[in-house]
């Protein structure tokens, strides 16, 4: 009888274990087992999620077997090689015990890449023991393979020299980082990319069997990687905002509090994550347990309120996914807000190489992307939209008649535009009128120029088709011309004396040419009489005056959209006919010198904004306050599905504090 101990037993049992199949662990679990982390801030401890949660999410999409292809774009120092290059280097070469293919940029790196990378994870699993101690590589010095002691090879495949290196091994496994390096064949080639020459050595196998990880920093938006990405499933991360409750994705413009700081400290003090959705702060302290608990949302997909993702994944052999500065939990959102603030106080030669590092190092987006252009006016286009009356007469279908004037220091800017049933407009006329301040005090050479004007011209009238004289029905002013002053005293002194038809106006809207954000009153009260779409009309104790409140971008919105509708649509704008081909000139190029762009604003969300690419934009901003002024008088457009409702008729009386009446309109 053999006893429990004996030899021959122990043997027996040795050779039965062997017999097994061994079980190969998924990454996700591999991962958790074996990874210590080699360096850094955590070197030496075991391999957590919760450090940088992203990779939990990546690795289970790896173990769920949909995709056979992965391309990881990310921020740098986030582990991103780490996790994508490095790690299914290992699990594949000793876990599973099969070659593995490694792609890296020049093969003078092999060596580098081994020592400094694959080798210290490697010596900290239980896998130490596959490290060869003889055979190429294991004395260093330029190599191409290694063969591990369970027979696995790792062949190490660069983007530079002749096809036949890539030619002559085969693997079902190609892990390749840095792709951007070599994602183009070489001039002499006439084999297909380097990357796609390390795929074909997978050939052997049936393609869902085949396992390629590509990971890189984002280039240019033609690179190989942000292509792979958003060719594939163009995945990202949504986490749940603990306020509106939405899923959002917050990115490089969510990233708020370090634009109006005045130093690098308060920049690092005062950067935070704003909800895309709500545009409320999104807790730092929260943030680790939000992307814990975040869920991949792939390209065509929605997810609601209650976490459920809606739509199916893209058809694709490519899981592509990336994160960015908010996924990255070693970086606080005031390590970002300093750059973000160092880049936009650096001189014009440093300014794109910040703006570069930003936008691929931190935020994963590539660089100099088109610009987002809601509308983009031709100048030469526009004036080519006549209608069949002469300058300075008014059609006698016009039912509103108004004026616009913008104030300069040497030149004043006015429109007249006359408004037929639908917001149809006709630019009846236009021009400049000289300032005298250099013979005079500024604020009294715009009054002296104003009194002139309102004398000589608008109180004289313009004239309809049967010779009637007509008055504009309101009169919109810049009264804040002068840059951060709040408003000019030569203004308001001439609407004060000037009568109802004659309001001051107050710009309002994103960029430092304007006082701030448009905020609209919720009710009418003592001090805003009256409110309007995206203006309102308050009282002035002070001036004892009313003063226009205005929207400037939303009504530069609303003008250029009036000047693409086609010309002989209603709710058109045309100008006057001229014998002068080239009259109208000056004017468009006033129209189309500001651009619309989508921008994030803390505590409101995503807005409408302008961008000036011309500064020669007087004439835009008289016409919008003649736009402003139409609807004050009435202009409606007829087919407008979000019209507020009806403003008060002409004769509508405001009444001011002290029981005085404003006439809306006084024709």
């Amino acid at each position: 009888m053999l006893l429990p101990s004996d030899p021959v037993r122990a043997e027996a049992r040795w050779c039965l274990r062997q017999c097994r199949a061994p079980r190969v662990r998924s990454l996700s679990q591999f991962v958790q087992d074996e990874i210590v982390i080699p360096e850094g801030p955590a070197v030496g401890r075991r391999f957590k999620f919760y450090r940088q949660p992203y990779a939990k999410l990546a690795f289970e999409a790896i173990d769920s077997g949909f995709w056979t292809r992965f391309a990881f774009p990310g921020c740098v120092q986030s582990g991103k090689s780490f996790h994508f290059w490095v790690i299914p280097i290992v699990y594949h070469a000793c876990e599973i015990g099969e070659n593995v293919v490694v792609g890296v940029p020049d093969l003078q790196l092999a060596h580098t890449k081994w020592t400094e990378e694959i080798a210290p994870v490697l010596r900290a699993t239980r896998y130490a023991c596959l490290i060869p101690s003889k055979g190429r590589g294991s004395k260093g010095g330029v190599f191409d393979e290694l063969k591990l002691r369970n027979g696995a090879t790792i062949k190490f495949m660069s983007g530079h020299g002749g096809d036949a290196k890539r030619s002559s091994f085969t693997s079902r496994i190609v892990v390749a980082t840095e792709v951007d390096k070599y994602d183009r064949p070489p001039p002499t080639s006439r084999e297909p990319d380097p990357i796609t020459q390390m795929q074909d050595r997978a050939d052997a196998w049936d393609f869902m069997l085949r396992r390629t990880y590509l990971e890189c920093t984002v280039s240019i938006e033609e690179g190989r990687i942000w292509q792979e990405w958003l060719k594939g499933t163009a995945s990202k991360i949504a986490v749940q905002c603990p306020h509106c409750r939405h899923w959002v994705t917050p990115e490089r413009e969510h990233l708020v509090g370090w634009q109006d700081a005045a130093t690098e400290i308060a920049a690092y003090k005062g950067s935070y994550w704003a909800c895309p959705a709500c545009a409320e702060r999104l807790p730092e302290k929260d943030r680790r347990k939000l992307l814990l608990a975040g869920r991949l949302v792939h390209r065509g997909q929605e997810i609601d309120v209650d976490g459920n993702v809606h739509g199916e994944p893209p058809e694709t052999v490519t899981f592509g996914f990336r994160w960015s500065a908010y996924g990255n939990m070693f970086w606080s959102p005031g390590a970002i807000g300093i750059k973000e603030w160092q880049a936009k106080q650096s001189d014009d030669e440093s300014e794109d190489s910040k703006e570069r590092e930003l936008r691929q190092f931190c935020h994963v987006i590539p660089h100099e992307p088109p610009a987002l252009q809601l509308v983009k006016l031709d100048s030469h286009k526009l004036r080519r939209r006549f209608n069949s009356h002469r300058q300075g007469f008014v059609p006698a279908e016009a039912e509103h008649f108004t004026l616009g004037i913008d104030i300069g220091k040497w030149l004043c800017w006015w429109t007249a535009i006359a408004w037929e049933a639908g917001a149809t407009a006709h630019v009846v006329d236009y021009g400049t009128l000289t300032v005298p301040s250099d013979s005079m005090a500024t604020e009294t050479a715009i009054l002296t120029t104003l009194r002139e004007f309102r004398d000589g011209t608008i109180e004289e009238g313009w004239i309809t088709a049967g010779g009637r004289a007509v008055l504009p029905e309101t009169v919109f002013i810049d009264a804040r011309y002068q840059g951060d002053q709040p408003g000019s005293t030569s203004v308001f002194q001439f609407c004060r004396e000037s009568g109802n038809r004659y309001l001051p106006l107050l710009g309002w809207g994103i960029g430092k040419r304007y006082l701030g954000r448009y905020r609209q009153p919720e009710k009418i009260s003592k001090k805003s009489r009256f409110i309007g779409q995206q203006y309102h009309i308050d009282w002035d104790v002070k001036h004892r005056l009313f003063i226009a409140q205005l929207n400037v971008d939303f009504w530069k919105g609303w003008l250029q959209a009036r000047l693409e509708t086609p010309a002989d649509q209603p709710g058109a704008l045309r100008f006057f006919q001229s014998p002068d081909k080239n009259k109208h000139g000056t004017i468009c190029k006033h129209y189309a010198s500001e651009i619309p762009e989508e921008v994030f604003i803390p505590g409101v969300g995503n807005v409408i904004t302008y961008t000036v690419k011309s500064k020669v934009n007087h004439y835009l901003d008289a016409g919008v306050y003649a736009c402003a002024g139409g609807h004050f008088a009435g202009v409606r457009l007829i087919d407008d599905p979000e019209a507020p409702p009806p403003a008060p008729v002409p004769d509508t009386r405001i009444q001011t504090p002290d029981g005085r009446a404003f006439i809306a309109s006084d024709r």
